[in-house]
């Protein structure tokens, strides 16, 4: 009795051991499959079918295009003979208003702008050209390698012209002025649609560069109202930037970045690869699309990040649709400002987040474009602030006053139709102060600080003050 007593745990124990052996088996099975299927998805290649390079030159290149009307010819020497300004000088020289320039700094700009008198010759030929077109190319064949290092170029000649402009009006030599700040804005023109985003905001900020010495040159001298309104008539002229229905070469980058990081199963659809999203999203950082704070510290979790990413991704053709459905949003989102944004208690971002949350891929590619919304709505906000200030100037030399309210300029003529604020739902802010005027926007928190405030009110509140122009501290004692 003893021993059938003893051997009756030693029974049971194996018993219970049994379904443990079984949950460690299955589970090393489950273990196993997983690994394989990681090594499996994390060695596949993308099927790369689709030539999007040649795709993007041809719809990119102009309609009857003819090399002797390219502007890039012209650039390209303009780039090569331009001598940039000492970083240095240049802080010094951006600094100070026309008005406030010594004549140590006027000489100064004389001797920089005389030594790029022939980069000055070929811009000039340049902006005369109806439009500028570089054929694409890269190395590896992808529209997301493309070299686009020419662009930088844009901006320092834009430097130069403003630069030229500020010696002008400091001078007083107003018609030369207004020209030079033209040729920024013809400059500009050449960046816009078809182009790259890259290049359209580049050429939002070359426009920009334009306004601010304009406005500048509006501020160095009163000016007769024939010469306001000569420079009135030809920025009417000028294209305006317009970003809706402009992202036909966006979304061909799109898709080349899908075909870059999916599986082609030959119907149209695959499964994302994680070190292909890897790669591309260490590309994004590089050419500053990926902000994160960190980044590179964080690069084993963001390679696990797209590994466990991959495991549960929409597939590609669902991803491709999305992507579609991204840029009929951004069409949409383009045409409203961000006062009627607010008005629907959402912004660009969020509306996109909404949209794009789910797809890893896709969140990672367009994170912040909602941003060129707002953007674009600022440029077109400015560019009609500059119109409203030689209007107002122009009425002022005409009959010695400033006008009573924005109104009277255009029943009077002066203006084609009331400057809209895109962060109110009337027009920009306008009010008679003593011997001067006021003009602004309200900013990005939508209320009225008086036309207080600088860089849209981003960081602390307050207005977009368009006029009077602001005044370097160092200069309101002078």
């Amino acid at each position: 009795m003893a021993e059938n007593q003893t051997d009756q745990p030693s029974q049971h124990a194996t018993k219970k051991t049994s379904p443990l052996k079984v949950a460690l088996i299955i589970f090393a099975l489950v273990l196993a499959l997983l690994i394989l299927k990681l090594v499996l998805i994390s060695t596949e290649k993308p099927t790369i079918s689709v030539d999007y390079v040649a795709e993007f030159n041809r719809i990119t290149r102009p309609a009857d295009y003819d090399p002797n009307q390219n502007a890039a010819t012209y650039y390209q020497k303009a780039f090569d003979a331009l001598t940039r300004m000492p970083a240095h000088d240049r802080k010094d020289i951006w600094r100070v208003l026309p008005t406030d320039m010594n004549e140590a700094q006027i000489q100064f700009l004389e001797s920089w702008l005389q030594s790029n008198s022939q980069a000055i010759n070929y811009l000039n030929q340049a902006i005369q050209q109806p439009y500028h077109w570089v054929q694409a190319r890269s190395e590896i064949n992808s529209l997301g390698h493309i070299d686009l290092s020419y662009l930088s170029n844009f901006r320092e000649a834009a430097y130069c012209l403003q630069f030229q402009s500020k010696l002008y009006a400091a001078t007083h030599e107003i018609h030369q002025a207004f020209e030079s700040a033209l040729h920024m804005k013809q400059m500009a023109v050449h960046l816009y649609d078809p182009k790259m985003l890259i290049a359209q905001l580049l050429g939002m900020a070359v426009d920009g560069l334009a306004t601010q010495a304009a406005f500048q040159t509006l501020d160095s001298a009163i000016i007769n109202s024939k010469t306001l309104a000569r420079f009135q008539s030809q920025l009417e002229q000028v294209p305006q930037p317009d970003v809706t229905n402009s992202f036909q070469a966006e979304k061909l980058s799109a898709y080349n970045a899908v075909q870059s990081v999916f599986t082609d199963d030959g119907t149209g659809d695959g499964r994302l690869i994680p070190h292909k999203l890897f790669t591309y999203r260490e590309y994004l950082k590089l050419h500053g699309a990926v902000t994160k704070p960190g980044f590179y510290s964080t690069i084993p979790v963001i390679y696990l990040r797209t590994v466990w990413a991959s495991l549960n991704h929409p597939t590609r053709r669902e991803t491709l649709q999305l992507v579609e459905e991204v840029y009929e949003l951004l069409d949409q989102l383009a045409g409203k400002t961000p006062w009627q944004m607010s008005q629907q208690g959402t912004s660009y971002d969020k509306q996109l987040q909404d949209l794009i949350h789910h797809n890893y891929f896709v969140r990672s590619r367009f994170a912040r474009r909602g941003r060129m919304c707002e953007i674009y709505h600022r440029c077109i906000a400015t560019n009609d602030a500059l119109i409203t200030t030689i209007a107002i100037l122009r009425y002022k030399a005409d009959h010695n006053q400033f006008p009573d309210n924005l109104d009277q300029l255009v029943s009077a003529g002066y203006m084609k139709e009331l400057p809209m604020d895109p962060y109110s739902p009337g027009p920009l802010t306008y009010k008679r102060i003593g011997n001067d005027f006021k003009l602004y926007s309200l900013g990005s928190d939508f209320d009225d600080d008086g036309g207080t405030g600088y860089n849209w009110g981003h960081r602390e509140g307050g207005d977009q003050p368009f006029w009077p122009i602001k005044r370097p501290e160092k200069n309101k004692n002078q």
